[in-house]
């Protein structure tokens, strides 16, 4: 049960004398004139605003003046009132009791990177296999990249066998997509030899692998990798 005895009350912003938002999420009107007629009017009474979630789950009201409607989310008005203007770059994140929860102190501002994180420990945030309609799992994705980086396949052996486009291919192997699977323990040299570009941009992505990576290189004497390089070295075979 919420105690809102000690319930504080800011003006919402831009709408002062209109709206205010409390510490603890609610929202409520204040007394206003209401024109009736071309001369009358009268005072409606102040009222405390019902909320409705939105598409992405998050508690909203409507707010409205002559020639206006807004339908900003609670946690928004909450940060603004409370927690200052929102840096540029960064997000109103929601901490442990999740997203149903807009006091103050379950807010705090941050970047993208630190709101997905947020989503994940919450359970909120589907990703990989548990996403609907995903074609592949964990499992699968972690097969790819090993076989790939072999010189096993080619993105098109993928794309077939997975019935998959060539830019889910290309997201997979190089870790723009599937980012929460680790990238296998890779042989740097068969990177190489195989000329798989997409994996070794992945494996330089760190000092370590960038260093593994530059020492395999340096060890086939800088001659780039061609066509003709391997039309001759299966000759030799």
């Amino acid at each position: 049960m919420v105690d809102f005895t000690y319930e504080r009350w800011l003006p919402v912003e831009g709408w002062e004398g209109l709206y205010e938002v409390s510490d603890l999420g609610r929202v409520r009107s204040l007394d206003r004139i209401v024109r009736r007629g071309r001369t009358g009017q009268y005072v409606k009474p102040g009222t405390m605003l019902a909320q409705w979630r939105d598409r992405q789950g998050y508690w909203s009201v409507t707010l409205s003046r002559v020639g206006k409607k807004a339908r900003p989310k609670v946690h928004r008005l909450v940060g603004d009132a409370f927690l200052g203007p929102l840096p540029e770059g960064q997000e109103t994140r929601h901490g442990p009791e999740g997203k149903d929860w807009n006091h103050v102190a379950n807010l705090s501002y941050g970047t993208r990177l630190d709101n997905a994180a947020d989503k994940f420990r919450d359970g909120t945030q589907q990703r990989g296999a548990c996403v609907g309609g995903a074609r592949l799992t964990e499992e699968i994705v972690l097969a790819c990249r090993q076989r790939y980086a072999a010189g096993g396949v080619r993105y098109q052996d993928l794309m077939r066998e997975y019935g998959i486009s060539l830019g889910a291919v290309s997201g997979l192997i190089s870790g723009r997509t599937w980012a929460h699977v680790p990238m296998p323990q890779m042989d740097v040299d068969a990177i190489c030899r195989a000329n798989r570009s997409a994996t070794a941009k992945a494996l330089a992505a760190t000092p370590e692998g960038a260093a593994k990576l530059a020492n395999a290189r340096h060890a086939q004497k800088g001659k780039p990798w061609s066509p003709a390089r391997r039309a001759a070295q299966r000759r030799d075979q």
